[in-house]
C-alpha cells in the first residue's frame, strides 16, 4: 500500500520539479541559440530537429506527473516560459491540466492556441468537466466540440452549463432520460413507468431521429399536460 506524502514532502517534490524544468529550459535555450547561428542549407532542418528533440525531452520528463503538479509548475513559471512548457505538454494530458489551472491563466493558454488545437484539447475533456471550461471558451468553438458529443453527453453539457458552479444540479450524475418529440404526454409517462429513473430528475431531454438534443422538457410541465398533447411543443428549445 502506497504511503501518503506529508505536505512538506509534496512541496519539496514540487519545488524539485520546478527547479528541474527551469534547468531544462535554460539548456534548451542555449542549444537553440547555437543552432540559430548556424549557416547553410541545413540550418532550418537542424532547427526543426532540435525543436522536436526538446519537445520529446520535456514530454518524457513530465509524462508521469499528476496534472495538478503540472498546473503548479505552469503557474510558477514566468509568462514566456509558461507558454513554452504549455506548448510542449498540452498534447499529452492538456485537458486534465486545464481543469487544474486558474481561469486567467487558462484563458491565456487558450488564446495563444489555434482554433484547431483548442478543439483537439477540449476533446480530451469529458462532458461533465467540459461545462467547467465553458466560460473560458468562445461560443463557436464550444459549438464545434458540442457537435462531436453523443446525445447523452450533449444533454449533460447543456444542463450543467445551465446550473451555477458547484450547485447540486451541476454535481448530479450523468444519468439522463431522453424522449422523442412525436410522443404524447401519456406515451411518455407510460415509458417512464418501465425505466429506472434517477432519484433527482426535474428535466427530460428531447432528441430527434439523429439522437441530437433539441429541447429540455421540465417534468412538472409533463405531469400537468393534457395526456394527448405533444409536450415537445412547450419544451425549452436548445440553441447552443
Amino acid at each position: 500500500m502506497d504511503e501518503k506524502l506529508s505536505p512538506d514532502s509534496v512541496q519539496v517534490s514540487l519545488d524539485s520539479l520546478l527547479e528541474d524544468v527551469r534547468s531544462l529550459l535554460d539548456r534548451q535555450k542555449v542549444i537553440e541559440a547555437l543552432v540559430s547561428r548556424q549557416e547553410g542549407p541545413k540550418q532550418q532542418l537542424l532547427q526543426i530537429m532540435t525543436e522536436r528533440q526538446h519537445l520529446a525531452e520535456m514530454q518524457r520528463r513530465l509524462a508521469s506527473r499528476h496534472p495538478a503538479d503540472l498546473a503548479f509548475l505552469l503557474q510558477s513559471l514566468p509568462v514566456d516560459e509558461r507558454l513554452r512548457v504549455w506548448n510542449q505538454v498540452w498534447p499529452i494530458h492538456g485537458g486534465a491540466i486545464l481543469l487544474e489551472l486558474s481561469s486567467p491563466i487558462r484563458k491565456v493558454f487558450l488564446n495563444s492556441m489555434s482554433r484547431e488545437d483548442v478543439v483537439a484539447l477540449l476533446r480530451q475533456v469529458g462532458s461533465d468537466d467540459l461545462a467547467d471550461l465553458a466560460e473560458d471558451v468562445s461560443r463557436d468553438i464550444l459549438e464545434e466540440v458540442y457537435a462531436t458529443l453523443d446525445s447523452q453527453s450533449q444533454s449533460w453539457l447543456v444542463s450543467s452549463i445551465a446550473y451555477p458552479q458547484e450547485s447540486v444540479g451541476q454535481l448530479m450524475s450523468q444519468k439522463v432520460i431522453t424522449v422523442k418529440p412525436e410522443r404524447t404526454a401519456h406515451e411518455i409517462v407510460e415509458e417512464l413507468r418501465g425505466k429506472d429513473l434517477p432519484r433527482l430528475m426535474d428535466m427530460l431531454y428531447v432528441i430527434d431521429s439523429r439522437h441530437t438534443l433539441i429541447g429540455l422538457l421540465p417534468v412538472t410541465k409533463l405531469l400537468l399536460a393534457d395526456p394527448q398533447i405533444l409536450p415537445a411543443i412547450f419544451s425549452w428549445k436548445i440553441r447552443l
